[in-house]
């Protein structure tokens, strides 16, 4: 059965993250869509911004590093996750190259 269905994936990041940077490349390289939300110091301001709480809202549990990245609603974890998520879907090879 063919769906016609597109996850949505979520990734919340911080200032000056290398592996935030590696994990919205990986989904850029990947051609895949995606909404950052931005790790705010103080009150969010909105526009993508969350404070570290409402983070631990969205993906349910309370995590010590970053990115963490969501599929639909489903926790992935940060960026070497994603890359193994991407490894199991077939969409990457082991060395990180795109199998399609």
């Amino acid at each position: 059965m063919r769906r016609n269905y597109f996850r949505m994936y979520k990734v919340f990041t911080k200032p000056n993250c290398g592996y935030c940077v590696k994990a919205k490349a990986l989904l850029d390289k990947l051609n895949i869509p995606f909404e950052e939300y931005k790790l705010s110091t103080g009150m969010a301001s909105g526009d993508g911004e969350v404070t570290i709480e409402q983070m631990f809202e969205m993906i349910g549990k309370q995590v010590r590093t970053m990115p963490q990245i969501m599929s639909d609603d489903k926790h992935i974890g940060g960026y070497t996750d994603l890359r193994e998520h991407f490894i199991n879907e077939g969409k990457l090879n082991f060395k990180g190259e795109i199998t399609n």
